[in-house]
C-alpha cells in the first residue's frame, strides 16, 4: 500500500514516446509474433519417412524359367507388333526398396545389348526388373 502511494502521481501521465523513432505499423508489429518453422524441411522429411516402399521380390528358379520361356516366345514374334502386359519393379530414387508397376503397350524390340524391353511409346524396362510378362493378341500396325 505504501508503494502505491509513491507512484500515484505517475498514473495519470501520458506514455512517453521516443521522439527520434517512428512507431512501427501495427501489421509489421504483429508479424514479429507470427508462428515460424523452426526446423525448415522437417515436414518433408516426415512425409518421406512415412512413404511406403517395398523390397524387390526374388524369383525362384521355376519362375525365372517361366519368364525366360515367355520372353523367348515374344522374341520369336519379332516380325509382328505384339501387345504385352509387363509387371516390373521400379527402384525408389530416395529410399531403399521401390514399387511394382504394370504397363501395357506394343512391343517395339527386345534390346539384348542393354538388357531391356522397349515399347512403342518409348518406355524402357530392364529385363532384371520384370517379374511377369504376358501377351494379348497380335496387333497389326
Amino acid at each position: 500500500m505504501k508503494s502505491m502511494k509513491l507512484y500515484e502521481d505517475m498514473l495519470d501521465m501520458d506514455y512517453p514516446i521516443a521522439s527520434p523513432h517512428v512507431p512501427m505499423e501495427l501489421e509489421k508489429r504483429a508479424a514479429q509474433f507470427a508462428p515460424f518453422a523452426a526446423l525448415t524441411g522437417y515436414e518433408e522429411v516426415i512425409r518421406e519417412t512415412n512413404r511406403y516402399t517395398c523390397a524387390p521380390m526374388e524369383l525362384d528358379e521355376n519362375n525365372k524359367q517361366e519368364l525366360d520361356v515367355k520372353l523367348q516366345d515374344i522374341l520369336h514374334m519379332a516380325g509382328t507388333k505384339v501387345c504385352v502386359q509387363i509387371e516390373y519393379f521400379v527402384p525408389d530414387e530416395k529410399k531403399v526398396g521401390g514399387a511394382y508397376c504394370k504397363v501395357e503397350g506394343v512391343l517395339k524390340k527386345i534390346d539384348s545389348v542393354n538388357r531391356e524391353i522397349v515399347l512403342m511409346d518409348g518406355t524402357r524396362i530392364g529385363l532384371e526388373c520384370i517379374i511377369d510378362i504376358s501377351t494379348n493378341q497380335t496387333v497389326f500396325i
